[in-house]
């Protein structure tokens, strides 16, 4: 079996191209990562539009609800003075509930990269063991 040039490299020149490839392959494990969060990014932009927009009609609905609550509990003996004061605690109370459990839910960590950072993690595992 005859040996071409390229195989007779000398080790210096091997080490060479292995620290080139690594460098352009976590270069465009970065690129990649940058892309991902952006997309991430982009999805929730979009999702916050849609609530953003939902909500619109949620507080308007709710102020009809919540004046006709007032009446109706008006209309059973509570005091015109106090009806309000009651559907307004009770639709505070209600509006805390949910944004305390909907910011639990927003974490920064699902904004993360996480496909691309586990195959850095990956690539610079497999660049080990080929070092060795």
């Amino acid at each position: 079996m005859a040996i071409s040039h390229s195989d007779q490299r000398g080790f210096p020149s091997l080490l060479s191209d292995l620290f080139n490839h690594l460098s352009t392959l976590v270069r465009k494990e970065v690129q990649l990562a940058r892309v991902e969060t952006s997309e991430n990014i982009n999805k929730a932009m979009g999702s916050i539009a849609l609530i953003v927009g939902g909500l619109v009609f949620v507080v308007a609905g709710l102020t009809v609800l919540f004046n006709a609550v007032t009446i109706l509990i008006i209309h059973y003996g509570v005091s015109p003075l106090w009806a309000p004061f009651i559907i307004a605690a009770g639709g505070l109370l209600v509006g805390a509930v949910l944004v305390l459990a909907g910011r639990s839910g927003l974490k920064a960590v699902s904004l993360a990269p996480t496909r691309t950072t586990s195959q850095l993690q990956q690539d610079v595992t497999a660049a080990r063991e080929k070092v060795r």
